[in-house]
């Protein structure tokens, strides 16, 4: 039996969206014409493309930790072009809407 393609919802666009399984957060969400912050278009580096992700999500890694801290991005927030879409994720960024916590 199918696993069911993960859904995410985006939170502050109140829009759910179906993801390919095992894609990132940045390529699935632009593919679904979702807009997402990225400057190095998934590299790991820019760190435009960090949200808060409730939800399932893996552990941080090596590159994403020091790309965060470089950029100063709040330790509360991930970077979408390293967290692998799973279902039940609920995602926000404060330019779609959602305040900053």
């Amino acid at each position: 039996m199918m696993g069911r393609m993960p859904e995410v919802y985006c939170q502050g666009l109140e829009r759910s969206v179906t993801l390919a399984e095992g894609e990132d957060l940045l390529h699935g969400l632009l593919k679904a014409g979702v807009p997402v912050a990225s400057t190095c278009r998934g590299d790991g580096i820019c760190g435009q493309c960090a949200m808060w992700v409730e939800g399932p999500q893996g552990p941080v890694g090596e590159l994403e930790a020091r790309t965060m801290k470089r950029q100063r991005v709040q330790a509360s927030q991930r970077l979408a072009c390293r967290v692998v879409c799973q279902h039940g994720q609920v995602l926000r960024t404060s330019y779609w809407g959602v305040p900053k916590s």
